[in-house]
């Protein structure tokens, strides 16, 4: 992909062709027939038209949820930015947020049970800082969505070997087998009285993990900061027993919890 096309492009590009869903060429293509001013939602669009063409519903449906994995990979990368390359030839990042989590530099000696414990313990501090995100990304260094932005955490980045120690230690075998068979996994993940909705990928560099912090009780309208008259409107909506409501967004807009709390006011309405 040409180095002029935007940072999360570039990136969903490679992940497209490293993981055998487009050609580089066909990709290059198509980003020159959408022209300059394409952004990633057009290009994305454009590239599902193409890969699902004579697919059933039901395997158009699979396609839409594995591209939507490698939008979410490429806005991860993208938010991280380039980094700086040192004499030695390595690339070195800067961390943009102080914390007290452990650092990851000790990564490569830690054991199995040493790697699932220092999950425990990342994912555990996250909560306390008010992170709904953590990522880790082989060939990146480990960042967390920290009210809405993106900060490094760790200037380390982390090798292939790093990441596929830390994002698979919390998985069972079986798990570990459906990883490995289809290179993607969507689980659910609890971890003492909180859970996380985990999404792991098999990238260019090696695995790409993410885990975000499902909210322990289901919020209000009101509480979402819905203005009163908004509100109504959207209660006046749930009342339809017929049609069509679609809630879009960024990357941690707040799609899903939304949702969520439209669908507790239906369940309140009507059985």
């Amino acid at each position: 992909m040409t180095p002029e096309a935007p940072l999360e492009i570039q990136w969903f590009a490679y992940a497209l062709a490293d993981n055998g869903i487009m050609p580089d060429e066909e990709l290059q293509q198509l980003w020159e027939e959408l022209g300059s001013t394409a952004d990633l939602a057009v290009f994305a669009e454009a590239v599902i038209d193409r890969i699902c063409v004579g697919l059933s519903v039901e395997e158009q449906n699979a396609k839409v949820d594995q591209i939507q994995q490698y939008i979410d990979y490429a806005c991860e990368q993208a938010s991280a930015g380039y980094a700086s390359e040192t004499e030695s030839g390595e690339y070195e990042y800067e961390a943009t947020v102080e914390t007290d989590l452990p650092g990851f530099s000790d990564v490569p000696a830690l054991s199995e049970e040493e790697a699932a414990a220092r999950m425990i313990e990342l994912l555990t501090k996250l909560q306390s800082m008010q992170c709904s995100d953590l990522h880790l990304s082989a060939g990146a260094p480990p960042f967390v969505r920290h009210l809405r932005e993106i900060e490094r955490i760790d200037s380390y980045v982390l090798t292939a070997e790093d990441a596929a120690k830390l994002n698979l230690a919390l998985l069972t075998d079986e798990q570990k087998e459906i990883f490995k068979k289809q290179q993607d996994l969507s689980m659910a993940l609890e971890v003492g009285s909180k859970r996380y909705r985990v999404c792991l990928m098999d990238q260019k560099n090696g695995i790409s993990g993410s885990y975000r912090l499902v909210p322990d009780h289901i919020c209000s309208l009101e509480e979402l900061g819905f203005l009163e008259k908004d509100e109504q409107t959207i209660r006046r909506l749930l009342d339809y027993h017929n049609g069509l409501v679609l809630v879009t967004g960024p990357i941690g807009a707040g799609k899903t919890t939304t949702l969520a709390s439209m669908i507790d006011i239906i369940n309140e309405k009507r059985s």
